[in-house]
């Protein structure tokens, strides 16, 4: 029976779409066409609700994730809490988040300073870095860029100051050498001027004025303006470091003895012993500087001084028996025309009963000066008898290898070969092309290589040395081992063995054949970390100031290969400690490493193709495993992928003239494609993290045969026919003078030996 109505109330049903669910209950879209017009038609029970009704309980350690879902079990309502969530790096656990539901760094972790990006002059305060902050009020604090010294007066600010926190110039200014006053007895040197902390050591050339003589010496005063700091020359020996002539019968007087006792007329040498070279000694001369005229008298001397003068008019023989042995007396002779006055000692004569004048002393000279006579003719008739041995010996010898017969015969021969046998009856004959090609120079040792080897060969021996030093600091450091690393590492060579000593650290357990860039990495203690981040950081500010690309590069990769477990057992890369350095900040470095990049690659591919059969082509270009993460690597330092494309793009660009327009697209599309996929709206990944599945680097590409190589230097069909010398040659000459650096790759083209490569293409 049909109802009679015209409106929705009387001929129509109300559905669940016009129903609003009470408290604790939510709507389900699945139930907008049910008939009904209740709760239990319309809604589901909400998590919340389902909770406060004990209709379920979650573990302790979850919780309800939202109440407003609708849900009544634990599996469909319950959450991890976020005190089991691990924040990623440069974010930090949120204390009020802890038993709150979720698992994203944005629910459970608060962002460090580390995510914030300084203005120019700022640099990040440590104390926040690895603290929760957004601001850059909060994060960052004034450096010394932003300040300016008195330079008017010799002011200026070191180089290590300008990234370090600064609250006014005080802080910052040092004065400098260009406005220090040397003092007396020092020089000004201007090519000092710009050095800190000025002292006369530091500033100024030291003169002989300034000098400090050695205890026992004396100042020169006739050298006091030369500019020496050596005793040798500033300063007068002493008596005491001569050494007399005791085959003449000379003694060392000591210092001291040139005083009051050695008087011209109490005793001069010649009255002493008769030795007319010690005649002019003056009196009361000093013992400087020694020579054997001022510091050597006659052995005799010391008794000598001993003894009594007699008085004027006296002599030996009014003297008793007893005084007669302790008086010298006067005695006068002449002596190559010239009068010559004596002191001679008395002794008493036992024959005549008398005091008299002792000739002893004038037999003995006169016995030694017969003596050295007839040495030096001995000596003389020795040499003149040795030579004539000489002489003879050899004439001896020729005349005995004197052959006669022999020389007659060479003289005739010498003499047909001159006027020659006449013109060739051979008829000339063609001869094919590849038998006339020109053959292969051996490749010359020139100054460059050999600078190369030696450089290369310097660096071998500071990886020796690094080697066990480092080993011992990865297993447990002593304090003394990183803070020596640290210093040496700041100039280029100890810098590149210590990074190719750590890329043979971390790949120790690699499969052979395995790039850096593809290295399983390295779990250090915590000790070990901590004092290998001092070693990079110092390795990281010399690379910046020296702009050294090569070692930065590598030092970039090594970074994120070292890792650790904190406290909290969560894994901390090395990247983290060095996240924040300048050296990412600069333009030109990612310039250079991109060029250098390229370089390696067209070297190893040129090193690969000699092994390859002549005619292979080759589509692509060179690319190598580092050069397909390179963009990654911009990002894992907070460069978002659009700084990346644009400081890709732009050093291609540059490198036009060298590359060529085609190579410069192809390589914008091999460096950028992979990324334009994974950070499709150009963001980067998080700090310090890599998208390994985005920049896993596939084998090098074989090449085709479908295109001609050629190179200018090679002639290849006369390689081909046996006429030029092989290009392996040239590989073993290298090999020869580098050993360990030339070695065979296993793989074609797929190892991409890079670590070979760099070693070849470094030039200091």
């Amino acid at each position: 029976m049909a109802i009679p109505g015209a409106s929705d109330q009387v001929c129509c049903e109300k559905t669940c779409s016009l129903f609003n669910c009470s408290v604790g209950y939510v709507a389900n879209e699945a139930y907008i066409h049910n008939t009904g017009f209740t709760d239990t038609q319309c809604c589901d029970r909400a998590c919340g609700a389902a909770e406060s009704e004990s209709a379920f309980k979650c573990n302790a350690s979850q919780a309800v994730g939202n109440p407003l879902k609708a849900g009544t079990s634990p599996a469909e309502c319950c959450e991890d809490i976020c005190e089991l969530h691990k924040c990623s790096p440069l974010w930090v656990p949120n204390p009020k988040a802890a038993t709150l539901p979720g698992n994203t760094d944005e629910k459970c972790c608060l962002p460090t300073c580390g995510q914030v990006r300084c203005d120019p002059g700022y640099i990040y305060d440590e104390l926040m870095i690895e603290k929760p902050g957004t601001t850059k009020e909060e994060c960052c604090v004034k450096s010394c860029e932003l300040f300016k010294c008195d330079a008017a007066h010799g002011f200026s600010i070191p180089e290590k100051k300008k990234s370090q926190k600064a609250t006014s110039a005080d802080d910052c200014c040092e004065p400098q050498c260009r406005h220090h006053e040397c003092g007396p007895g020092w020089l000004k040197d201007v090519s000092k001027d710009d050095q800190f902390d000025p002292s006369d050591e530091k500033c100024c050339i030291q003169q002989c004025a300034s000098f400090q003589c050695p205890k026992g010496w004396q100042p020169d005063a006739a050298k006091k303006d030369k500019i020496s700091s050596s005793k040798d020359v500033c300063c007068l020996p002493p008596c005491s470091l001569h050494t007399c002539d005791t085959d003449a019968g000379m003694a060392n007087a000591g210092d001291g003895v040139f005083g009051d006792l050695r008087q011209a007329d109490m005793f001069a040498a010649q009255d002493c012993c008769g030795n007319p070279k010690l005649s002019e000694i003056p009196g009361g001369s000093a013992s400087f500087p020694k020579s054997e005229d001022l510091c050597c008298e006659p052995e005799g001397c010391g008794e000598f001084r001993k003894l009594n003068k007699l008085g004027e008019g006296a002599t030996c023989n009014s003297l008793s028996k007893d005084d007669c042995d302790s008086s010298y007396g006067a005695y006068f002779s002449k002596e190559n025309g010239k009068n010559v006055s004596r002191w001679v000692r008395c002794a008493f004569d036992k024959d005549y009963n008398l005091c008299r004048l002792d000739s002893t002393g004038e037999k003995e000279q006169r016995g030694r000066c017969l003596r050295d006579g007839l040495r030096k003719l001995a000596v003389y008739e020795t040499s003149w008898l040795r030579n004539m041995q000489y002489d003879l010996e050899g004439a001896a010898k020729a005349a005995e290898d004197f052959d006669a017969v022999k020389e007659l015969q060479d003289f005739i021969e010498s003499a047909v070969k001159e006027v020659g046998a006449g013109p060739s009856a051979s008829a000339l004959v063609a001869l094919p092309f590849f038998q006339l090609g020109k053959a292969r120079e051996p490749r010359k040792v020139t100054p460059e290589l050999q600078q190369l080897a030696q450089v290369q060969q310097h660096i071998r021996q500071l990886m020796d040395e690094m080697s066990p030093v480092i080993a011992s600091m990865l297993e447990g450091p002593e304090g003394e081992q990183a803070e020596s690393l640290s210093r040496r590492v700041t100039e280029w060579r100890p810098r590149a063995a210590f990074c190719q000593v750590l890329r043979t650290a971390v790949m120790r357990d690699d499969p052979q054949g395995t790039e850096l860039d593809g290295a399983a990495g390295k779990n250090l203690s915590p000790r070990a970390f901590e004092a290998l981040a001092v070693c990079f950081k110092a390795a990281l500010d010399s690379s910046d100031e020296q702009s050294d690309a090569w070692c930065g590069r590598d030092l970039m990769v090594l970074a994120q290969l070292f890792r650790t477990d904190d406290e909290d057992g969560k894994q901390v890369s090395l990247l983290s400690r060095v996240y924040n350095h300048a050296l990412w900040n600069k333009v030109t470095f990612w310039e250079e490493v991109l060029l250098l990049s390229l370089c390696e690659a067209y070297a190893a591919e040129a090193v690969w193709r000699r092994s390859v059969p002549a005619g292979s082509q080759f589509s692509k270009p060179a690319m190598t495993s580092f050069l397909q993460r390179f963009v990654g690597y911009m990002m894992a330092f907070g460069i978002s992928f659009e700084q990346g494309r644009s400081s890709v793009t732009s050093t291609l660009r540059k490198s036009h003239a060298f590359l060529g327009q085609q190579t410069v697209q192809l390589y914008g599309q091999l460096l950028l494609s992979a990324y334009e996929v994974a950070t499709p709206q150009g963001t980067a990944p998080g700090p310090g993290e890599l998208n390994l599945a985005v920049l896993e680097a596939p084998p090098c590409a074989a090449p085709k045969s479908t295109e001609a190589w050629s190179s200018p230097e090679d002639d290849f069909e006369a390689v081909a026919l046996g006429v030029q010398a092989d290009f392996t040659s040239e590989g073993r000459q290298m090999g020869e003078m580098t050993p360990s650096i030339m070695r065979p790759m296993k793989t074609p083209r797929q190892a991409c030996p890079m670590g070979v490569v760099q070693l070849l293409l470094r030039n200091p």
